[in-house]
């Protein structure tokens, strides 16, 4: 075998790998820029975890001025709803103190009602009786004197 002949089938030979070789170092330049990004974002993501940590932090004193909100507020709720029932208790007894005092109250409903009739009836009787007295006295030619005249009837 001659020696072109030879160099023709060593570079037939060696393509394959040269390929491979001009492969793995186009993968070999991607792998740096990855890690160049890779830097970058660890980075990035360093910052974002203090950040993180510091928004934790406030957090964490907005959780217990949160809790410490609703202690107060449950501790209000507890006395409000004390308060509640001892105005319900109270309701309560006024609404029975009401209910048995119904019947008085219509008795006294029933008795001034009966007054103003009565009084009606008296007050139409003294107008009839002032008429006939009139009536008397002027026959009589008496002239009755200022204090025993009736106030008021017509």
């Amino acid at each position: 075998m001659d020696d072109k002949n030879f160099k023709k089938l060593l570079d037939e030979s060696l393509k394959p790998i040269k390929i491979d070789i001009h492969s793995l170092k186009t993968d070999v330049g991607t792998l740096k820029t990855d890690v160049g990004t890779l830097k970058t974002d660890v980075g990035t993501l360093k910052t974002d975890v203090g950040t993180l940590k510091t928004d934790v932090g406030t957090l964490k004193t907005d959780v217990g001025t949160l809790k410490t909100t609703v202690s107060s507020l449950q501790t209000g709720l507890a006395q409000t709803n004390k308060e509640i029932k001892l105005i319900k208790k109270t309701q309560d007894q006024v609404v029975k103190d009401l209910g048995q005092l119904k019947p008085a109250v219509a008795y006294i409903e029933t008795t001034v009602k009966g007054y103003a009739d009565m009084y009606k009836i008296n007050n139409d009787n003294m107008k009839k009786l002032e008429k006939r007295t009139e009536k008397l006295e002027q026959k009589a030619k008496i002239e009755p004197s200022p204090e025993l005249i009736l106030v008021g009837v017509q």
